[in-house]
């Protein structure tokens, strides 16, 4: 009889924590895209697959991230997509914060790792490495 009771209880919790979580992690999300649309005119598409590309990256929850922080990791698979003077902003950007000790190493890490692909190519060839492209020679 009391199995009628804790189950369900104990399933209803347990859904109660995943929905906070992924209600929280919607709002960071959020905030994040304001603070890029904000500070550096950058709309970042919604695409809930792209937190797996960060897999290889050992980064933070977003939930326990700074608006900055969480724009900075939603935009490391995005950054050969923007225009170089884009990319040289949110570098600067990140720069700043990190000499400010207000930046997670591992979001440096790799942010940078992902810069350096890009660094010193035109917008173009950016795109075109960014999307998978050879450059024909």
């Amino acid at each position: 009889m009391i199995y009628v009771f804790v189950v369900p209880f104990i399933v209803l919790v347990i859904l109660f924590f995943v929905l906070a979580g992924a209600l929280k992690q919607k709002k960071k999300r959020a905030e994040a895209f304001a603070y890029g649309k904000s500070q550096f005119d950058v709309e970042l598409p919604y695409n809930p697959n792209a937190l797996q590309e960060l897999v290889k990256y050992k980064l933070p929850l977003l939930q326990n991230c700074s608006d900055a922080e969480c724009f900075m990791i939603l935009i490391i698979p995005y950054i050969g997509s923007l225009h170089g003077d884009k990319r040289q902003k949110i570098q600067g950007a990140l720069e700043d914060m990190s000499a400010n000790l207000k930046v997670n190493k591992e979001i440096y890490r790799a942010f940078m790792d992902e810069y350096e692909k890009y660094d010193g190519l035109s917008d173009d060839e950016a795109s075109d490495k960014w999307r998978g492209k050879e450059k024909p020679e």
